[in-house]
């Protein structure tokens, strides 16, 4: 599947969370690819996500515990990963290139994707 098709789908179920959800979620997520960025390695992206855990600052951040967090954001990617699975089930792509090309037009097919 379409990494980019994938973002797009759950950029549009974290908009449809509830609104602490989704503050929670996209807090952590940001958290995270923050240290990504930061990482050359897999290691060491491990090891940084133990030392600055996003879970820890999103619970002194939302006033959770630690548990809290674990327990809703394990709720909340659940979630959104059922939307995506509903939403790829309904995944359709149509063909629309047109029929007829006029000579020297580009040789480009045109889809639409609906959901």
């Amino acid at each position: 599947m379409n990494p980019y098709l994938l973002e797009i789908l759950e950029r549009d179920c974290v908009r449809s969370l509830p609104p602490f959800d989704q503050a929670l979620y996209t807090f952590v997520t940001e958290v995270e690819e923050e240290i990504a960025a930061q990482c050359e390695t897999k290691q060491e992206f491990l090891q940084k996500l133990v030392q600055h855990s996003p879970h820890t600052l999103a619970a002194e951040q939302f006033d959770l515990t630690f548990e809290q967090v674990m327990m809703r954001m394990k709720k909340i990617e659940i979630d959104i990963d059922e939307q995506i699975n509903q939403k790829l089930q309904r995944l359709k792509w149509e063909e629309k290139t047109p029929v007829k090309r006029h000579p020297g037009a580009a040789t480009a097919q045109y889809f639409l994707l609906t959901v």
